[in-house]
């Protein structure tokens, strides 16, 4: 049985993958805007719920700050009436 202190003890390690797999990761962005024509993102528009909706907030500031970019977010299912 997998207790909350053994998924505890498993975040540096993930930490440290996501840390290491960055660059690949960031260039693999980079490209699919560039190959798209996509040459400035002004807007992100986060579209969760639950954990991921709660990291896209927490993201949120890191994300102004560093990237000039505004973002928004919605609930998953509000994705269908968003306006165009």
């Amino acid at each position: 049985m997998t207790t909350v202190l053994d998924c505890i003890e498993r975040i540096p390690k993930c930490l440290k993958g996501i840390r290491d797999s960055y660059p690949e990761r960031a260039k693999n962005i980079a490209d699919y805007l560039s190959e798209s024509g996509i040459k400035k993102v002004r807007r992100l528009v986060f579209i969760a719920s639950g954990s991921s909706y709660n990291s896209a907030h927490t993201a949120k500031l890191f994300i102004k700050n560093q990237c000039g970019i505004e973002t928004e977010f919605t609930v998953s299912y509000t994705h269908l009436t968003l306006p165009t």
